[in-house]
């Protein structure tokens, strides 16, 4: 029995769009558990790769409701049901495109590919180790990051102070230096806040994904 060939760029092109986008959002359905095994993957990137592959599916099933680097971190052995599920799908669309005269506008009906592993299920890929420091480095920088905005917010209250200092020594009505101090505080009680704000959610985000 020859060995399943990944299927090329000239057979995928001879598909109506639609047929193209069910196809690869079932690719993207075989390789997901890769993913989500991978160790510098977090939980709000894993819900953000569902979420597209499945507004691809609504649009290739008409519904209101990249393989090769997948592919890298198996064995050659491993590749074969991959690749033989995807030799499926294209043949089923090709036939069905060129029986039934899809166009780009014709939906691929929900339950046409039927089940996504037709000889049942491979192996799911091992875990790699987690990679603990991931999620530190990430609040590292992001507490960096909010460290150089607070500071940029805070120059303007350390001008009013120093504003006052100088409008002091003059003869300037109390009100207006007092109108001035609150402007300063106000904008430093509000820099404060928001930098607290910000460290505590990226905080917890830090600890949800470790």
């Amino acid at each position: 029995m020859p060995q399943p060939t990944i299927p090329t760029k000239e057979e995928l092109s001879r598909l109506p769009r639609r047929a193209v986008v069910a196809f690869a959002a079932r690719c993207a359905r075989r390789v997901q558990p890769i993913f989500a095994a991978w160790s510098g993957a977090t939980q709000e990137h894993i819900a953000a790769v569902d979420r597209a592959i499945s507004l691809a599916e609504a649009y290739a099933y008409a519904t209101a409701d990249a393989a090769h680097a997948a592919f890298a971190a198996f064995a050659v052995d491993a590749r074969e049901p991959f690749i033989c599920a995807m030799r499926r799908d294209l043949e089923l669309l090709a036939q069905a495109a060129a029986t039934h005269y899809w166009n780009d506008d014709s939906a691929v009906p929900p339950d046409f590919l039927g089940p996504l592993w037709p000889n049942g299920e491979p192996p799911a890929p091992p875990a790699g180790p987690r990679r603990w420091s991931m999620p530190l480095w990430t609040f590292l920088g992001h507490v960096l990051g909010g460290c150089a905005v607070f500071m940029l917010i805070a120059i303007p209250a350390v001008l009013l102070n120093l504003l006052v200092t100088r409008l002091a020594g003059l003869q300037i009505s109390p009100t207006l230096l007092i109108m001035i101090e609150v402007a300063e505080y106000t904008l430093v009680g509000v820099d404060v806040g928001l930098f607290v704000v910000f460290i505590l959610k990226t905080a917890w985000r830090t600890i949800r994904d470790l």
